[in-house]
């Protein structure tokens, strides 16, 4: 293993080009970090074509009923973006978004809420309070 320091800050260490870092993901790759959430939005919205946004399609992870908490998706054809949380068997979800990943017995994030693109809830309180009424009728 050999360690290539990035300056400033830590070092972080590469084994066969995967970091492995001793630093904080949200540091360096804020668009991956878990505690970014719908932050990425913001990430998203000041990119630049000099400065893209980190990504990585794992697709798989929909079906990881342990770490995919929640999905979020922006469907700009249907001008939608749509909420989706725990997870469900392929043929108890109300929504099909996800029976094209993973195998046929994996389970997939539930849709809790979808929202058009013209009736986007405008506050952070209002958007909160639309999923908590959207998920008292879920059996997720």
């Amino acid at each position: 293993m050999e360690a290539r320091p990035r300056s400033p800050g830590p070092a972080v260490y590469f084994a066969k080009d995967i970091c492995i870092a001793t630093c904080k993901i949200e540091e360096f790759w804020p668009s991956l970090a878990r505690e970014t959430g719908a932050g990425v939005l913001e990430i998203i919205a000041q990119a630049t074509a000099e400065e893209g946004v980190s990504a990585v399609l794992d697709l798989e992870f929909a079906n990881d009923s342990l770490f995919c908490e929640w999905a979020y998706v922006i469907d700009l054809d249907d001008e939608a973006f749509e909420v989706f949380a725990g997870a469900k068997s392929k043929d108890k979800t109300s929504s099909k978004r996800f029976d094209e990943i993973g195998g046929r017995r994996d389970t997939v994030p539930a849709l809790v809420k979808s929202f058009s693109f013209t009736e986007l809830p405008t506050t952070e309180d209002e958007f909160i309070g639309i999923l908590n009424r959207a998920l008292e009728g879920l059996d997720i």
